[in-house]
């Protein structure tokens, strides 16, 4: 997400402006807004209270931020059972919420955001559209989806690890292999879903392209070119020299190499790769060390 950012023909939506979206940001002050200042001193105050985080999360007033926080708005976002344990919440958000209402919403505050500071298309990231990737393609009918896959039980022990990690500050009472089973069902759901929907409603459409989570690690700028070519987008000169820039003065491999122990977790290895064959055969995920 990072990456493509450096493209000028590329919006996404930065921490600062999706912390404080009021009033709408304009050009002219868009990397000077006395908004980026207040956010890098909140995210500081962030890092004090949980030192770890910045190993699992990448975070900057003017880095890219997640479009989960668009449906966070109206309370339809997996972050809430991150941060904190609501198990009703999240089989209510997985099951019975209805996401149309919420991609409007996420339609409509990006057209706010882009009201007076304009690009060629938004570039958007988030691991939550996986449980409705009908929905989002009902609002978007012209999206062009990238889907990263990697080993899911390398997933499930980072996103437990992350919650883990954001329940520790609000809570005392914090169970790793509790988190785990929760995350290990909640994501075995969503590849499930995902997997069945692009089988029967999606195979002759072919709007996504599928990477993997090593050709990104492996070789950034050729995944890169990738979607570019997929996608028949056009990549200037000046975008890959300003990706090749990025690259060159940003450790992002660090955030991989803060372990996650698939030991911690207390789920059972064969059961788990029992759970998740379907999704790895169908997309060919070879196994990670764990």
């Amino acid at each position: 997400h990072d990456l493509l950012a450096q493209d000028p023909d590329n919006r996404v939506p930065k921490t600062w402006e999706m912390r404080y979206p009021f009033p709408p940001p304009r050009t002219e002050s868009y990397f000077s807004d006395s908004r980026i200042g207040k956010v890098e001193r909140e995210l500081k105050n962030t890092q004090r209270l949980m030192p770890d985080l910045k190993k699992l999360y990448p975070m900057g007033a003017q880095r890219p931020q997640e479009c989960v926080s668009i449906s966070a708005m109206n309370f339809m976002a997996m972050s809430f059972n991150v941060s904190y344990r609501v198990p009703s919440y999240q089989r209510w958000l997985s099951h019975d919420a209805n996401f149309r209402g919420a991609y409007n919403i996420h339609y409509q505050f990006l057209q706010y955001l882009q009201w007076r500071h304009k690009a060629e298309r938004w570039v958007l990231m988030s691991p939550s559209h996986l449980w409705h990737l009908d929905k989002l393609l009902q609002r978007y009918p012209d999206a062009m989806v990238v889907q990263v896959h990697r080993d899911p039980l390398k997933s499930v022990s980072a996103l437990s690890n992350l919650t883990y990690t954001l329940r520790s500050v609000s809570s005392d009472a914090v169970d790793i292999r509790d988190i785990a089973r929760q995350q290990a069902e909640l994501v075995s759901e969503g590849l499930t879903r995902n997997r069945e929907l692009r089988e029967a409603r999606l195979r002759t459409r072919e709007p996504i392209l599928d990477l993997h989570y090593s050709d990104i690690t492996d070789n950034p700028l050729a995944a890169v070119d990738k979607i570019y070519r997929h996608f028949s987008l056009p990549l200037t000169k000046n975008a890959r020299e300003a990706m090749t820039t990025w690259l060159g003065q940003h450790d992002y491999e660090q955030l991989d190499r803060h372990r996650y122990l698939f030991t911690a977790t207390g789920l059972r290895l064969e059961e788990e790769r029992k759970r998740f064959k379907p999704y790895q055969e169908r997309f060919n995920i070879a196994q990670e060390r764990l």
